[in-house]
């Protein structure tokens, strides 16, 4: 099944009703710093361990993260989301300036 954040990550079914992250981790190799190598993996969490690693302050996250050896991390898959229910999220808005003309035309 597709992911309910990012359509674009599959996951499996029986895994619907738990936290999913893409995460990646950059590596410098000596012999072509230039040229850095991104290895990205998909980790499925359990509630009280997504609960644990995210949902804290800014300071303690960036912790778990760094230990983690995660450069990267998106959250792709929210159980608490409902998928079966149309995107609620806003679209894009433009606004119209509306002017009304002026009475009695020009002097």
């Amino acid at each position: 099944m597709k992911a309910n954040l990012n359509r674009a990550v599959t996951i499996r079914d029986k895994d619907k009703g738990r936290y999913h992250t893409l995460n990646t981790r950059i590596k410098v190799p000596p012999e072509d710093a230039k040229h850095p190598l991104r290895i990205t993996w998909l980790k499925c969490w359990r509630d009280v361990d997504y609960n644990k690693y995210f949902n804290c302050s800014e300071e303690r996250k960036i912790g778990y993260l760094q230990a983690m050896n995660i450069d990267e991390c998106e959250l792709v898959h929210d159980p608490t989301i409902d998928s079966t229910l149309p995107d609620l999220r806003p679209g894009p808005v433009t606004v119209k300036k509306i002017s009304k003309p002026k009475k009695g035309g020009k002097k």
